[in-house]
């Protein structure tokens, strides 16, 4: 039986369990899907408390599904809601959709290496070593770019874990890698070697192409990979 059974409004629920409180401490990573939901939806109904009817939603039209929903009235049909939940859940995912198609437009492509330089070049003139990761869509568009390390003046330490989670939860199929080297040196050392290979290595196991480890300074650099 659900935790939340028969919770008709968030603020019913114990302070540290409001998805509400838990967003504005913590932000958005730590709430669930459907902790996520709830927020929007605020209330749930006479048979089922908030959370439980968000996650029920989640359940019965699917993760992925849910979010391709555009029609109320086969909402209201399938899920059993009021018309506006129904109308809340629509609007919610179709700006998803529109907010999504704008920044996807915009991302750039990236077809070589001096793309990635001419993007990221600024990088060279930084004091300390940082490790970055960009994530590429099918289409070598960036979807994201994540900062994955920093370091002292020539060194940095950081895991393999932490450049693959987030092209796991992104369904990457790509990545590059790109660091600094404040010496102004573009010359791979040793251990930019071993490590790119240590990537690489845990890419192929999870099908996760890893296109390129660039070094950035007044120039560019490339660790053979």
């Amino acid at each position: 039986m659900s935790n939340y059974e028969n919770i008709d409004e968030i603020s019913d629920l114990e302070f540290e369990q409001r998805p509400r409180e838990k967003l504005i401490a913590h932000g958005p990573d730590v709430l669930s899907n459907a902790e996520l939901l709830a927020t929007i939806f605020i209330t749930g109904t006479r048979k089922e408390g908030v959370l439980d009817l968000s996650a029920r939603c989640l359940k019965e039209y699917g993760s992925r599904s849910i979010t391709n929903i555009k029609d109320v009235g086969k909402v209201q049909d399938i899920l059993g809601l009021g018309n506006a939940k129904a109308c809340q859940l629509v609007a919610l995912f179709e700006l998803g959709r529109r907010f999504f198609k704008e920044t996807n437009e915009r991302m750039p492509v990236i077809r070589d290496a001096e793309d990635v330089y001419k993007l990221f070049k600024s990088m060279g003139k930084l004091k300390r070593e940082e490790l970055r990761a960009i994530y590429l869509n099918t289409r070598q568009r960036i979807i994201h770019e994540e900062l994955i390390s920093i370091g002292g003046a020539d060194s940095i330490n950081t895991s393999v874990k932490n450049i693959l989670q987030p092209a796991v939860e992104l369904l990457s199929k790509s990545i590059i890698l790109l660091h600094n080297h404040p010496s102004g040196d573009t010359v791979p050392s040793r251990q930019d070697i071993l490590f790119t290979q240590k990537v690489r290595s845990a890419c192929d196991l999870l099908d996760i192409q890893l296109l390129d480890h660039i070094i950035i300074a007044e120039g560019w650099g490339r660790v053979i990979i």
